[in-house]
């Protein structure tokens, strides 16, 4: 029962050519619920970075931190590829990332979300 909410950073490291990921679970459980909620939640959420896609499992607890080795700064990070989890999330993007990924993603509804989120800038 109910859906994460989850909270999305990212740091690049031009000395260490890494992508690192962070991502918290910031949702709260409804003690007052009468069906069992779910503390944390666990899957495999997909990632775009510039295109290419990989995948990650996110286990059962508030945070979570992966490393991708990348040559070089990516133009985008496409979280939840093709938009398989029913969530919130809180995650900040520049205008020259939403560019990139409205115009480069072959996930059409992030190509749809990265253009929505520019109209509203």
């Amino acid at each position: 029962m109910g859906h994460p909410v989850f909270e999305v950073k990212k740091e690049y490291s031009t000395d260490r050519k890494e992508l690192k990921l962070f991502i918290k679970q910031v949702h709260t459980q409804d003690t007052t619920s009468q069906y069992p909620q779910a503390k944390f939640f666990q899957g495999n959420l997909e990632v775009e970075i510039d295109g290419k896609i990989s995948t990650f499992w996110i286990p059962a607890r508030k945070e979570s931190e992966f490393t991708v080795a990348q040559s070089t700064r990516p133009a985008f990070v496409n979280i939840d590829f093709g938009r398989q989890w029913i969530k919130e999330i809180s995650y900040n993007q520049t205008i020259d990332e939403l560019f990139a990924q409205a115009s480069k993603s072959t996930d059409i509804m992030a190509r749809n979300e990265a253009i929505g989120s520019l109209t509203t800038l």
